[in-house]
């Protein structure tokens, strides 16, 4: 789609919401009134293109990293990245930016695998002042309140793991659903230390983390031991492995730091990292700019996978009063 000035905006466009009707659009086009927020969205919602295409002209860097990988394992992880990069991007238009927990990392030494693991240390210590922990059963939402990092759970297509990207806009880590939860908490850490890291801003697809020919890769050697120290903490293992520690015991640990020693538990995470999950706090904004009457619904819709017509007949069921 070649880029149009907002002088030229189709008349679908004009007439498609009373709100705004000719006379508010030519007072716009006149320089007399200003473009509100809201539209700004709706003219984007009847377009179908995203609020930054409005105003500039340009493309999210995402979109042009999807086609990149067309024919590749990555294509549609990196379709759906673009997608919650533009609906960020429309947060933040709304009012709601994100407010990413930087990490120190400037002061990383040594190999790779030792970056990584001073890196886990920084990051635990955000934890531990949030009053949060990374060995809890739900990490998503512990990543999200202590680093503002979107963290979503959806198809990213066949035997692909996760994926990390960051813009100027946007953070943000998409992993697989899995019924194994070892393996999904791992990609999320994994992707985590990516990111603080500063790694390859813009996408970085991870298709398959145990690949052997990322074995080499330093920036895979320092997420691998960011997500291993960052998931099994230097406390909690001092505190368990002493002497007698045998394989039974090695396998309570790995329960508990896992989820629970608990096997109810267990099963309740496995359950739990099988299912799809939006990433919680662009949920947050994109519904709170629509209860502020700054947007549509569309956006939100849009994130959680519905049509807007059928959200709005769930959230105002008839018969109800309204």
């Amino acid at each position: 789609m070649s880029w149009s000035p907002i002088g030229a905006v189709p008349e679908c466009v004009r007439l498609a919401d009373g709100a705004l009707n000719g006379p508010k659009l030519s007072k716009a086009l006149s320089g007399a009134r200003r473009f509100s927020s809201l539209d700004f969205a709706r003219i984007a919602d009847v377009g179908q293109v995203s609020v930054d295409w409005l105003l500039t002209g340009h493309e999210p860097p995402l979109a042009m990293s999807a086609r990149a990988t067309a024919g590749t394992a990555a294509r549609k992880a990196a379709e759906v990245a673009e997608s919650m990069v533009e609906l960020r991007s429309v947060a933040r238009d709304l009012g709601h930016p994100q407010a990413v927990e930087p990490v120190p990392s400037a002061g990383l030494h040594g190999l790779a695998c030792e970056q990584g693991a001073q890196l886990a240390q920084q990051a635990l210590g955000v934890l531990t002042r949030r009053g949060v922990t990374s060995t809890g059963v739900d990490l998503p939402p512990t990543i999200e309140a202590a680093f503002g990092i979107d963290v979503a759970v959806c198809d990213l297509g066949p035997d692909f793991d996760g994926l990390a990207a960051s813009t100027p806009e946007a953070s943000l880590i998409l992993v697989s659903p899995s019924v194994h939860p070892a393996r999904q908490r791992f990609t999320m850490a994994h992707e985590l230390g990516h990111l603080l890291v500063g790694d390859n801003q813009g996408v970085h697809p991870d298709a398959d983390i145990e690949r052997a020919s990322k074995s080499k890769d330093p920036t895979e050697i320092r997420a691998n031991a960011f997500g291993a120290s960052f998931l099994m903490p230097d406390d909690v293992l001092r505190a368990r492995v002493d002497r007698g520690f045998d394989e039974r015991s090695f396998c309570a640990l790995a329960c508990d730091l896992l989820v629970s020693p608990r096997a109810a538990l267990l099963a309740e995470a496995g359950t739990r990292s099988a299912q799809l999950r939006p990433p919680g706090l662009l949920s947050r904004d994109l519904y709170t700019a629509y209860l502020q009457g700054r947007t549509t619904l569309r956006p939100y819709a849009s994130l959680i996978g519905t049509d807007t017509r059928a959200l709005r007949a769930e959230m105002d069921p008839p018969g109800e009063a309204s």
